[in-house]
């Protein structure tokens, strides 16, 4: 966190502005360091907990300024990226690992305690991840605001926003890519921003059993022609040293691909039959090893043996249909995006499962209250945003159990507020980091109903 020097205290007199020294107090759920003051949250970027820093405060709750950090915490460390501060990466990239794991299980605590109240609940060790570096095998790089022919990057960080020019920082390196990726970062980069019509962004992802093999989605604009597009697909091809891409406009799936976009090993990692396929159109863990960590722990705490009945939502490409119904288990699954279900049907034929696995393609949402079963376990790995209805679907389909895997702590804490008052109490709790060197924290949490 950059210091700041303190403002003129005669002039914050004159406008009525408090100068306090206060302390740092923890992180939340975005990564924002906060301080407590007169019954309100300040929320600091860049600070961590342990940092004690000089603040000016008006009596507009908005009106505040950082004027000096005066005492940093002790594991605070420098950075060792050119691109910290502007990039919305590395979040935590000056705080030591020691730190930041103390930090994600704070904030795991925090998020669970909403919802656990009283009940008896095992906390599991936090599962680090085996890298630090390297492990990222699926990244997103954005097109810039200003439209055709703009700068490509990754976006901005909280208090850099205003500052960036076209709205995307402009990396040439980044620590988190695994080599694959990180060698054809700026020759991606550079052919999203010479696109000549509308594009969103680019998807690249690699092969964790292939070296070097790279496949690629392009996210284009809802104004895009496709007409124009498969030239330039057939150039980036090339440009990229990519192995096939895909591409296509918000809501109509995959529209065209030249080359062939199927990718091993980032599904269902260490399932038998393996390695299982991905293409890079839809949803997978970029952390390969901490997948393989999630799956072991639902085998585990699940106790997934033969003729158990599972319902999934969010099923993807099979991820843990496949090694959940090689231990014997019944699956019935669901998922919407057409191109994990295409891959999902493909990767359940290699498994040899398929009188294990039920695959349909529908909305998670409406067709778990559907259910014709009650099933012995509701897994369920939604999007980022959560599950808004959990509540009216626990009512219909009345599991014994719910294994419910979170990336986002405030849609984490709603919903599982919504799991209690369905008549389930809390068991277990797994935090896992899935995203080294920022605050993001994946999460696996086990709900029993109640007699």
């Amino acid at each position: 966190m950059t210091k700041k020097k303190t403002s003129n205290t005669p002039e914050l007199l004159r406008r009525n502005v408090k100068l306090l020294k206060l302390p740092i107090e923890g992180f939340d759920f975005l990564g924002r360091g906060f301080l407590r003051f007169e019954n309100r949250n300040i929320f600091v970027p860049g600070a961590f907990p342990g940092d004690l820093v000089e603040i000016s405060i008006s009596g507009d709750p908005g009106d505040y300024e950082i004027t000096e950090v005066i005492k940093q915490c002790p594991d605070r460390i420098k950075s060792d990226c050119a691109y910290f501060g502007p990039c919305q990466g590395c979040d935590l990239l000056e705080l030591s690992e020691k730190g930041r794991k103390a930090a994600k299980i704070e904030i795991l605590r925090v998020a669970t305690g909403s919802f656990c109240g009283d009940d008896k609940v095992t906390f599991h060790p936090f599962q680090s991840s085996p890298k630090k570096i390297r492990y990222m095998h699926r990244v997103r790089i954005h097109r810039g605001k200003k439209g055709e022919r703009s700068e490509s990057g990754f976006l901005p960080s909280f208090d850099s926003h205003e500052k960036i020019r076209d709205g995307v920082v402009a990396v040439n390196s980044c620590a988190l890519l695994d080599s694959a990726l990180q060698k054809r970062l700026v020759l991606a980069r550079k052919a999203l921003s010479e696109a000549d019509f509308p594009v969103d962004a680019i998807y690249l992802a690699s092969s964790p059993v292939e070296p070097d093999i790279v496949t690629a989605h392009l996210c284009l604009n809802a104004k895009s022609r496709i007409s124009q597009v498969k030239p330039f697909a057939e150039k980036v091809l090339k440009l990229v040293n990519l192995k096939g891409l895909s591409f296509g406009r918000p809501e109509k799936g995959v529209e065209g691909v030249v080359g062939e976009v199927k990718l091993a090993g980032l599904i269902a990692p260490g399932a038998p039959k393996g390695p299982y396929f991905y293409e890079p159109s839809f949803f997978c863990q970029a952390n390969v090893d901490q997948n393989k960590a999630l799956i072991d722990s639902i085998v585990k705490l699940g106790n997934i043996k033969e003729g158990i009945k599972i319902a999934e939502g969010f099923a993807g490409a099979g991820n843990f249909s496949i090694p959940l119904a090689a231990l014997g288990a019944e699956v019935e699954a669901f998922e919407s995006h057409p191109g994990a279900i295409r891959m999902g049907i493909k990767n359940i034929i290699k498994s040899g499962l398929k009188d294990k696995i039920k695959l349909n393609q529908a909305d998670a949402f409406k067709a778990l209250s559907k259910i014709q079963f009650s099933p012995d376990i509701l897994l369920i790995d939604p999007p980022r945003n959560g599950v808004p209805q959990i509540g009216e679907v626990l009512k219909k389909t009345a599991p014994k159990r719910v294994f419910y895997i979170s990336c986002d702590m405030k849609a984490l804490a709603r919903d599982g507020q919504s799991i209690v008052r369905s008549g389930y109490k809390v068991t277990d709790i797994s935090g896992f980091d899935f995203f080294p060197r920022t605050h993001h924290v994946e999460v696996l949490v086990i709900f029993e109903k109640m007699a």
